[in-house]
């Protein structure tokens, strides 16, 4: 750390180091791990680990408006689709009031969504492997409810997914 390494660099090649010590101490190849009597480096939080500030209105509003902004531009991408600005604005608020990754709201598939009970049930990409799931309650957020229903009703078939258009993508 003395060289200007960070603490979270500091103490992965500690980890590192000392599990070749512990290997070879197995083996019979070293009397004794020097690296087993060694601390790691007690890590100052860093601004991954600080809490996340929810988006102020205003940057939600500039969030859900860009994709019509592309929508009415001249030359658009050939992957551009109408409707896709729609999917786009009800991905952005849905992950406002759950708190879930875009990329898990635009995965998210119709069976998840309970209205009635006013649940989302989803398993967060990030800890697919652990299989944890996670439902969130949106019974708190009826304005939202009512618009998710609305989405879910403006086709009269039954789809796989909430957000079809950006499945593509």
């Amino acid at each position: 750390m003395a060289e200007g390494l960070r603490g979270k660099r500091v103490n992965f090649h500690l980890r590192s180091v000392g599990a070749i010590y512990q290997r070879a101490l197995r083996h019979g190849l070293v009397p004794m791990n020097p690296f087993a009597a060694i601390d790691m480096v007690k890590l100052a939080p860093s601004k991954d680990n600080l809490p996340a500030e929810p988006f102020e209105e205003h940057q939600l509003e500039r969030l859900y408006l860009a994709p019509y902004k592309v929508a009415s531009m001249p030359r658009r991408t050939a992957r551009w689709k109408p409707g896709m600005a729609e999917e786009w604005e009800m991905v952005i608020r849905l992950a406002a009031v759950t708190g879930q990754r875009l990329t898990d709201v635009i995965r998210l598939r119709a069976s998840a969504l309970d209205l009635e009970e006013g649940v989302v049930d989803y398993l967060p990409g990030k800890t697919m492997k652990t299989a944890r799931r996670i439902a969130f309650p949106l019974r708190y957020w009826p304005d939202e409810i009512a618009r998710l229903r609305a989405w879910m009703k403006r086709d009269d078939e039954v789809k796989e997914w909430v957000f079809p258009l950006l499945q593509e993508v």
